[in-house]
């Protein structure tokens, strides 16, 4: 009987908690009952012979070499805790797997990982860095593993390894930071990806002056690699930004970060768009990426899309009036309105007659109802010549302007009173702010745009029913190729509907009702 496994019958005898003062080397079989816990003041070592299976509590005050097997029991796995907390740097070394339920590092001196480790459960993040960047072991993490306490005092120097679909933030950093990475929306639960922050600029590596035109600046610090063991399910990432570490270019405007990725294929950055959290301070990318490789923070142009000539708040895109903007809502443009900010004092010129219209742009300056400063074609109180908003377009002949018309090319509506995209004549429900009928939207999954009559355009069923409806299309990247508002089902599969034909493959999109429902998603195959 070796010495070890007369240490562990104490243990289980005795009931009770036990000290090793010396080096201990496992030959034999040792199993550590539940709610039974044991300190290793020296090394351990299990050798090629030992086997260990914990179901009770470790504390590792030096080394652990597992050439062995290093295991636990199934069914006490919730009981099963290894814990480090010594004084000086550990060492986890070994040439064997070693699978631990719950991990707790607890040791200011941080750990060098030599050897490959499995958390099943939990980690506990309490202090000390886990460095294995340099020291080839591996840190794996299995499906639905929850840890606490990450943060600059302790996270993993290095790479990690997640399996399953849940989503995952990984505990990632260097130089004292830890530099999170994020993933979420994986539909593969036997994906397994690695993860790890790299602090060096990645212009030595992959040329920042090789960019999409969007692009402005890329961050010379730092990026993130990531890349698919197994599987190949699309990912949403999220990507966190310290303003100690992250340059001032990245910083000073972070409403303005995207992500990027290193397209080898392109030998040039992409921007992979971005939804930011100032409290969070994270990015994450507009849609799914199908993609591994190197990812990085940038400053990026604002797109045109989003440009809001009249600073109304409403972008271009969706503005019928994106060149004269009123911002206290009265219906006369600010040029025109002698009570700009609608405060009820005139900070815009003289207004004799007080009808809210400055006298320079007053086509009735006296208000005696005879024109008396020059011609109104369209009757609104604002001569032609400082008149920038034509009231006089009505497409559908409803007598409402298509530019006060919710429904322009509709003789029978004119007025969306809920917003829910349905007009308030047909509604049954306009009293009710963002409620509408349940009318379905069915989009197509293909689109095979050849000339023959079938599926050239991309059909989405019922949409005719949501004039307001916001859709866009990304391709793989997460880059942006076609938006329309009141899609009228006839997009043929060309970059922003332009000459240029997209390349057969995958393409992510986003159906937005405007109605106060959750955006609806998913994906649209484009083949020739």
């Amino acid at each position: 009987m070796n010495h070890s496994y007369r240490l562990i019958l104490l243990v289980l005898l005795l009931g009770s908690d036990l000290t090793a003062y010396g080096q201990i080397s496992n030959e034999g079989t040792i199993s550590l009952a539940e709610n039974t816990s044991i300190v290793f003041a020296k090394d351990f070592t299990n050798t090629a012979d030992g086997m260990f299976s914990n179901n009770g509590v470790v504390h590792l005050k030096q080394d652990l070499i597992n050439h062995g097997g290093y295991t636990f029991d199934d069914p006490l796995s919730s009981q099963s805790i290894t814990n480090f907390s010594g004084a000086v740097p550990q060492n986890i070394s070994g040439a064997q797997m070693i699978e631990i339920p719950h991990l707790q590092l607890n040791n200011t001196a941080g750990y060098q990982l030599l050897a490959d480790l499995m958390v099943t459960e939990r980690i506990d993040f309490t202090s000390g860095i886990l460095h294995n960047r340099d020291f080839g072991g591996e840190f794996n993490v299995e499906p639905n593993v929850d840890y606490t306490g990450a943060s600059d005092q302790s996270f993993v120097d290095g790479t990690v390894l997640k399996t399953g679909d849940d989503a995952f933030d990984f505990p990632v950093g260097a130089n004292g930071y830890i530099r999170r990475i994020g993933v979420e929306g994986i539909t593969d639960a036997n994906t397994t990806l690695s993860a790890q922050y790299v602090a060096q600029n990645s212009n030595t590596d992959y040329a920042h002056n090789q960019k999409e035109s969007t692009i402005v600046f890329i961050d010379n610090t730092a990026y993130w690699d990531v890349r698919t063991i197994q599987g190949s399910a699309p990912v949403v990432l999220k990507l966190s930004w310290n303003t100690n570490t992250a340059p001032t270019q990245i910083t000073s405007s972070p409403e303005d970060i995207h992500i990027v990725h290193w397209n080898t294929g392109q030998a040039r950055w992409i921007d992979l768009g971005g939804q930011v959290s100032l409290n969070n301070q994270t990015v994450t990318t507009a849609a799914p990426v199908a993609f591994e490789g190197v990812f990085a923070l940038a400053s990026v142009a604002i797109d045109e899309d989003l440009a809001d000539t009249d600073n109304d708040g409403l972008p271009d895109v969706l503005d019928p009036d994106d060149n004269n903007p009123d911002i206290d809502g009265d219906g006369i443009p600010d040029g025109a309105d002698v009570d700009v900010d609608g405060d009820g004092t005139d900070d815009n010129g003289t207004d004799t007659d007080g009808d809210g219209i400055n006298d320079t742009n007053d086509v009735d300056v006296d208000g005696d109802g005879i024109p008396d400063n020059g011609t109104d074609s369209d009757g609104d109180g604002i001569n032609d010549e400082n008149d920038t908003r034509d009231d006089t377009l009505d497409t559908d002949g409803d007598g409402v302007p298509d530019i006060d018309d919710a429904f322009p090319n509709d003789p029978n509506e004119s007025i969306d009173a809920d917003g829910d995209g349905v007009g308030a004549n047909a509604d049954v429900d306009d009293d009710n702010a963002n409620i509408g009928e349940e009318r379905p939207i069915t989009a197509a999954d293909a689109l095979t745009p050849d000339g023959d009559g079938i599926n050239d355009t991309w059909v989405i069923q019922g949409i005719e029913n949501y004039p307001n409806a916001i859709v866009t299309v990304h391709n793989r990247y997460g880059h942006q190729v076609f938006k329309a508002t009141g899609y009228q089902n006839d997009w043929g599969g060309r970059y922003r509907s332009k000459s240029e034909i997209l390349p057969a493959g995958s393409y992510y999109y986003v159906i937005d009702l405007r109605n106060g429902s959750t955006p609806m998603d998913g994906w649209i195959f484009i083949n020739y």
